[in-house]
Order: structure tokens, then sequence, then C-alpha cells
């Protein structure tokens, strides 16, 4: 009855601290004229266990996509991924590429749906990409012995994906079966244009060139029909 209440300094840093970057203004001028902006408060969040809903950064969302009320499902890559300066500048030249090309929607690409950016702080929180309904990566899904028929659809998928990227002026960069998502029709669509390479699937030398991207599909495609890399 008698408790008194007392204010008590705790962190600073504590809870969620939404991640944020500073681009350019000559970046976000450029980013304006072919992606669409969102504010953070036109971003709906969902959580599978709310009590997460605190202290984790949300990547299943929704936004609106005109005042028609059509929205678009959503995987929120925030910038505390990592993801800043060349693999931010790698990943969005991608996703440029395959907005203004036009590329054909039956091509199993990651696709950008646009940016979260706050105007107050003139700062950007991240990506919006278009969710993939998977059930796991081509890794995984290897492990449970597909049939002939599914390894050489998901084979053509791959390989038909990475010549579109080539065609368009575009590498794929870090190509490995991690960076490949299987979704619930059993269709594969590569992710991931940050760049960089994995060890074992692409070399060091030819990292970030189609050269690089050939010998991570040459290897992809050896796993996907003999389990095992090209070169062991």
């Amino acid at each position: 009855q008698d408790e008194e209440f007392i204010p008590r300094h705790t962190d600073n840093d504590g809870g969620l601290v939404p991640p944020r970057t500073w681009l350019d203004g000559d970046v976000l001028d450029e980013l304006e004229q072919w992606a669409s902006f969102f504010d953070p408060s036109d971003v709906e969040v969902y959580f599978s266990k709310p009590e997460y809903a605190l202290d984790r950064m949300p990547t299943l969302v929704k936004v609106k996509l005109d005042n028609a009320g059509q929205t678009a499902t959503c995987y929120f890559k925030s910038f505390g991924s990592g993801i800043t300066g060349g693999p931010l500048n790698r990943e969005l030249d991608v996703y440029k590429n395959i907005h203004m090309s036009g590329l054909s929607e039956d091509i199993s690409v990651g696709r950008l749906v646009g940016i979260v950016h706050e105007d107050k702080h003139d700062s950007t929180l991240g990506l919006l990409l278009r969710y993939i309904d998977h059930r796991g990566t081509l890794y995984d899904a290897m492990e449970g012995n597909p049939t002939t028929q599914l390894r050489t659809k998901w084979a053509m998928q791959i390989e038909k994906a990475v010549h579109e990227l080539h065609r368009i002026g575009s590498v794929w960069g870090d190509a490995k079966p991690d960076n490949i998502l299987v979704d619930y029709d059993d269709n594969v669509w590569i992710t991931d244009f940050e760049g960089g390479y994995t060890h074992g699937w692409v070399e060091p030398d030819v990292a970030g060139t189609v050269e690089g991207d050939l010998q991570g599909l040459q290897r992809i495609i050896h796993f996907i029909f003999d389990g095992m890399h090209a070169d062991s």
C-alpha cells in the first residue's frame, strides 16, 4: 500500500533500437527514380510469437501498395543485417536492373518491393523484398532425396535465372545452395545479391563476375544431381 515508484536508469540501448543508415543524397535521388518508398508507419509487422515483438527485428511485414488497399507481404531486410556500403550498392544495382529491364515474372529471382525510409531523420531502415513462402533452402531440400524429375526442374530454373541475370547486365555473386529458396510449389528462387563468395562454390579470384556465377552454377548443378561439389 505504501509502495513508492522511483524511476531508475537502466540502459540507453536497451530494447529494440531500429537499425538505420544515412544514404548519400545522390543515392536517394536515384533510388526515388525507380523504387517505391515507404514510411515506417506504413509497414505492418507480424510475429508468430508475439512475445518477441519488443526485442526482435521483424522480418515478415505487409505494406499497402496503393490507395485501393492492395497489399503485399514482404521480407524486411533491415540494415541491422549488415547490408551497407558496397554490398548494399551491389544488391540495389541488381534489383534496379531486374526492375528496369522488365524481367519476366517466370524468372525465379528475388525482387525489391520498396525501401523503408524515415523522412523525419532522413534515414533509411531497410529493404522490402518480395516474400517467398519457402520450405527451406536448396541445401535443405536435397536432404529429402527429391525425384530426378524435381532435380531436373530445379536445375533448369536455376540455370535460366542465372543466364537471365547475366543478360540484363547483373551477376548473382555468392552462388551456393544456401542462397536458393524452395517454395511450397517446388519452385526454386535465387536470392542474396550482396556479392562475396563462399569457399567450395565460387573461387575468390572470380568472385563477383559472370565467370564466378558460371562456376558456382556448375557446382550447384553437380550438387543437385550428385549431392556433392563439382570439385570434390
